[in-house]
């Protein structure tokens, strides 16, 4: 696609875009493309790509669509966060290229973890978003920067769930 024009290739990509959410949005399949050129590396190794040490809280929500379905949960133990901290940390950034995905069902967990304990105008330290459907992406935004997203697994969530002592729902299995 290198010798695509730029306009060609991004009202392609951008098609692409619309395709995907529109089949996602009817319970079909969803796709994940990522162009070698702009795909970050399978390894993360800058510091500022990892959710920062200092959380002493997390809110934990579920929404199925944009409607929440669970939560929020607020944890505050210091080694349910350390747990959970160190599961979003150790993923490796999503892969180049095109997937086929299985269906992508609306839900998305949450995550946003704050250095202080109270306070509801505090802003987050880092969120993490987690798609536990279609392509498991993880979603992660530290001090207001998106960075590139992350490849879950399968087993993300319940992993989570034990680290924080608590029943996340992911949609179906």
């Amino acid at each position: 696609m290198s010798n695509v024009p730029t306009r060609t290739r991004a009202s392609a990509l951008a098609w692409l875009a619309v395709a995907t959410a529109l089949a996602a949005a009817c319970g079909g399949a969803s796709a994940r493309t990522v162009s070698a050129s702009e795909a970050p590396p399978t390894t993360r190794s800058l510091r500022s790509e990892r959710i920062p040490p200092g959380a002493t809280r997390v809110v934990v929500s579920t929404t199925k669509f944009g409607k929440l379905i669970q939560g929020p949960a607020t944890i505050t133990s210091p080694r349910a966060l350390s747990r959970a901290v160190s599961l979003l940390n150790a993923l490796r950034a999503f892969p180049p290229g095109v997937f086929s995905c299985p269906a992508d069902f609306g839900v998305r967990i949450r995550l946003a973890f704050y250095r202080t304990r109270t306070g509801s105008g505090a802003a987050p330290l880092a969120i993490a978003v987690i798609d536990p459907g279609g392509c498991n992406e993880v979603h992660l935004t530290v001090s207001g920067r998106q960075e590139a997203p992350l490849a879950a697994g399968r087993s993300l969530v319940k992993r989570l769930g034990t680290a924080l002592h608590l029943k996340l729902d992911s949609g179906p299995s």
